[in-house]
């Protein structure tokens, strides 16, 4: 008689997922993210992984999985090795629906309320305090920085009556690799436009206006867009003529240039003007790099007195003036009680 061999085949269990899984209403600022698994804590990881993967964030950790079939038996288990980079805090992410199944497989939904600048870096700054708050805080840095609406929202968060002694915070705002990076203590962030006018407190008055024309204008770039290679020219524009004006130049990598030297104040100025056109000066647009659009970052100080430049003027002429800091320049503007000062971002195309 032949030998008979029994072969059990393992059979797979289809789960059905609850009505709301992919399919709970989004809200303004808050992240949803849906994870399913063998159990709790690796539907945790995947619901986590999916706000990570909105948040276009790479994540870091290890997860284990393991695939059972029906009789309980482990036939296959594995690490999953992810990467987690993020400005957002996952760890304040909360559950927002879950159901588990009779054999353990469970459906999860996680929520992510998007945190803001101020709550990103106070999150950070205690967490790098051990937890512990403060009863009071002292900022660092010129008051262009450091005593702003951002400081006062920072203190709001950080700042308990029932907090331990005092913390010192040091601010400061540089200009690095064509985007604004933001320094408080140990922490650094890439800011964007929209967060920098919360950032810093310019004590810009409505005198002088800075605005851009371009000699060749095409309407359709809007006046603060050039294109590599564009001749243009600066105006200012002032409700008076009491005083001087000082052009200053930062650029995508941070270096810092003086575009124009202390000058009367007129009500319309142009630089530069069609004279010093004629005797060949004039202003070309550029690119910090081919092929990639730049920012470049114009200021418009305005003086009761003219200012000596002339440190700006050594500092740029050397190599190692590349990352030269923008709060470098807030201090000095401080020294000079100076209360005017026009900002002006200007788009540079390939």
């Amino acid at each position: 008689m032949g030998k008979t061999e029994i072969v059990q085949a393992s059979r797979t269990v289809v789960h059905q997922p609850p009505v709301w899984y992919g399919a709970l209403p989004q809200k303004n600022n808050v992240i949803v993210g849906y994870g399913e698994g063998e159990n709790r804590q690796l539907a945790k990881a995947q619901a986590l992984q999916d706000i990570a993967a909105q948040l276009s964030v790479l994540v870091e950790g290890t997860t284990s999985r393991y695939v059972k079939d029906v009789d309980g038996r482990i036939s296959r288990s594995g690490t999953q090795s992810i990467t987690l980079k993020t400005r957002q805090n996952l760890n304040n992410a909360r559950v927002l629906k879950a159901l588990r199944l009779g054999d353990g497989y469970t459906y999860i939904a996680y929520q992510l309320g998007l945190q803001g600048l101020e709550a990103q870096i106070a999150d950070a700054l205690l967490t790098s305090w051990g937890g512990i708050s403060p009863k009071r805080l002292v900022f660092n840095g010129v008051s262009w920085i450091s005593d702003t609406p951002f400081t006062r929202k920072l203190a709001q968060f950080l700042v308990k009556d029932t907090g331990s002694g005092v913390q010192h915070v040091n601010i400061s705002l540089n200009r690095k690799h064509n985007a604004w990076v933001l320094s408080v203590n140990t922490i650094s962030r890439i800011i964007d436009q929209s967060e920098l006018k919360h950032i810093v407190a310019w004590r810009e008055t409505i005198s002088p206006e800075f605005r851009l024309a371009l000699l060749k204008f095409d309407a359709d770039r809007g006046r603060n867009r050039l294109k590599q290679g564009d001749r243009f020219a600066l105006e200012l524009v002032s409700s008076d003529t009491n005083g001087y004006y000082t052009l200053f130049n930062i650029y995508p990598d941070g270096q810092l240039v003086t575009i124009k030297d202390s000058s009367k104040l007129a009500l319309t100025q142009v630089f530069p003007d069609a004279i010093q056109q004629k005797q060949g000066m004039i202003l070309v647009a550029e690119t910090l790099e081919k092929d990639t659009v730049s920012e470049d970052v114009l200021l418009a100080v305005k003086s009761d007195r003219p200012l000596d430049t002339t440190m700006f003027r050594q500092v740029s002429s050397r190599k190692e003036a590349r990352g030269h800091h923008l709060h470098t320049l807030l201090s000095w503007l401080e020294s000079n009680n100076i209360k005017t000062v026009s900002v002006l971002r200007v788009e540079i195309q390939p």
